[in-house]
């Protein structure tokens, strides 16, 4: 998953870390998209390798929806996530 593949699916860089114990730096950028429903999705996806995807749904400590993992496509990591493409 790439940083184009995000922006164009309407995720933004995220410089707010979504919890105290998020596990990222600057060589793995931290994206976001707000859904209809209020809460966030969260992307990390490390530049050496993109397609290694950590994502999850609300806050870090208490995801409500929560994968790691090989990641090829947004469809494919809001299926993961549960959510339905157009989320």
């Amino acid at each position: 998953m790439t940083p184009e593949q995000l922006t164009a699916a309407g995720f933004r860089p995220c410089a707010v870390s979504p919890g105290p114990y998020w596990p990222g730096d600057a060589f793995a950028p931290l994206y976001m998209r707000r859904l209809p429903q209020g809460p966030a999705i969260y992307v990390h996806c490390p530049l050496e390798r993109p397609e290694e995807v950590i994502a999850f749904v609300g806050d870090w400590n208490r995801p409500q929806h929560y994968c790691e993992g090989m990641v090829s496509s947004i469809e494919q990591l809001l299926s993961r996530l549960g959510l339905q493409a157009a989320a």
